[in-house]
């Protein structure tokens, strides 16, 4: 007769259970900070960095031109996306200013820095760098024109 011993099948089940139990906690621990941790900007969330650029952010159109005014004691403007009104709808067109320092103004051409001719803005959202260097769009804070 063979002399072979093996754990019971209770035994398998909960070593089984106990290891899947363990492997779902660590999936778990490691999502939960890749989320908290998130973008930052000066160690400040990036939506907050947003919230407090496009709120002292002054832009006004003149004619084909568009004056920015980065009145944020802290971020600098990275560059700006333009939503124009056109035959097909609401579109979304980047701007090429590269860094608005606070406290700074400039007017940029739609029409050459945008790529935005003939159309009527109705809208500009901010872009600035996190601490990463990411270029990130505030399309929560896109300030409205009238």
């Amino acid at each position: 007769m063979n002399n072979k011993r093996a754990i019971s099948p209770v035994v398998a089940t909960v070593l089984l259970i106990t290891m899947a139990i363990i492997v779902i906690a660590i999936i778990f621990m490691w999502a939960q900070s890749s989320i908290k941790e998130g973008e930052t900007k000066f160690k400040k969330t990036v939506d907050t960095a947003c919230s407090d650029i496009s709120e002292d952010l002054e832009v006004s159109v003149q004619g084909s031109a568009l004056d920015i005014s980065n009145g944020d004691a802290q971020n600098s403007l990275y560059s700006i996306a333009v939503r124009y009104e056109a035959e097909d709808g609401k579109v979304l067109s980047d701007c090429d200013i590269l860094d608005l320092s606070p406290g700074r103004s400039k007017s940029i051409l739609l029409s050459t820095d945008c790529d935005v001719d003939g159309f009527e803005v109705v809208g500009v959202i901010p872009i600035i760098k996190t601490d990463n260097a990411k270029a990130y769009r505030c399309e929560k804070n896109e300030i409205i024109l009238t």
